[in-house]
Formats: C-alpha cells, structure tokens, sequence
C-alpha cells in the first residue's frame, strides 16, 4: 500500500483507494463523514501530500475557506489535483448543486504570493498545471487552446460559451 497520505476532498461516488476519503453525504462510501463546509477539517495541519478534488469545489458555497482549509492540512509542497467544470461549459448548468464554474484564472488571483489580491488570505498556491479538456466533438482544438497561456486566456474570454470545453484540470502547489 502506498504510504504517501492522500486525501480524496469530497469522494461522491468516486472512492479512491490509498487515500482517505471525506464526504459530507453518507449515502455514498467514505472513509470521514464530515461537512465540508465546517472548518476545521478533522485532520491536523501538515497532514497530506496529494489532495484529490473530483469536481467538488463547484459545489462549495465558501471557495476561500475550503482552500484555506486545504493549505492548513496539506505539507508545503503539496499537490492538489483539481477537475472541475469550466466557465461556459454545459456541464456548469446541469447540476442544480453547482455553485460557480472554474477557469485558468480562478486560482491565479488571491492565491498566489505576491498577487495583487493576496491579501484576502494567508494560504499561498503556485499554480503548476492549467488544462481545459473538450468534449470529444470539440477534441481537435484541446492542443490549440492548451498550447499557451495567451491562446487560453483569448478562448476563455471570447469563445468558451460558443466553442463550449467540459472541464478543467488544475494542479497547483502548496506554498508555505
């Protein structure tokens, strides 16, 4: 088994093995029931080296304090895998429990070090990885629109309602 402390943030029905996995819905298999809403998470500070979050944080009423949460718990270095549905995708408006959408900037912001508005909270990310994924239709422009940050930054603003992606991965690090 592996020993890396890893922690699935919202499992749903996606139980990861060899991570703990937290859910607030005990209709579905988790190892920590718990409401992802109430800080503090019941782990302590320093705890985890990979968080898994399975598009959970659309559904977060208090983005800011689910990823302070996250920093407290997560060693520095940490990586956090992110998966969720991008600004302008279809998938945003089918989920009645869906509270925002992701893009390349929703963590570029208050997040990093020495942004702008970083005053909004202590916990620091760098992000590593940005990756918009497109249903299969739209599959050929994936590479165009993930080849650099300026051709992302133009498809998110002028054209992801109309040349619609489904999702984003995000990865980002932990600075402490």
């Amino acid at each position: 088994m592996n020993k890396i402390p890893r922690l699935n943030l919202g499992s749903g029905l996606n139980y990861r093995q060899g991570y703990v996995n937290i859910d607030s819905n005990r209709d579905v298999k988790a190892d920590i029931y718990h409401d992802l809403e109430k800080f503090p998470y019941p782990f302590k500070d320093n705890t985890f080296e990979i968080v898994y979050c399975h598009h959970i944080l659309e559904h977060m009423e208090n983005l800011l304090g689910v990823m302070e949460e996250l920093w407290r718990i997560s060693k520095p270095n940490a990586k956090i895998h992110i998966y969720g549905p991008i600004t302008g995708s279809f998938e945003v408006e089918c989920d009645l429990t869906h509270k925002r959408s992701l893009n390349s900037q929703t963590f570029r912001r208050c997040f990093l070090p020495k942004d702008t508005w970083s005053f909004y909270t202590k916990a620091k990310f760098q992000v590593l990885k940005d990756y918009i994924i497109f249903y299969s239709i739209l599959k050929p422009l994936e590479f165009f629109v993930n080849k650099s940050r300026k051709i992302k930054n133009i498809w998110e603003r002028h054209f992801a309602y109309t040349l619609q992606a489904k999702e984003i991965k995000i990865i980002l690090k932990v600075v402490k």
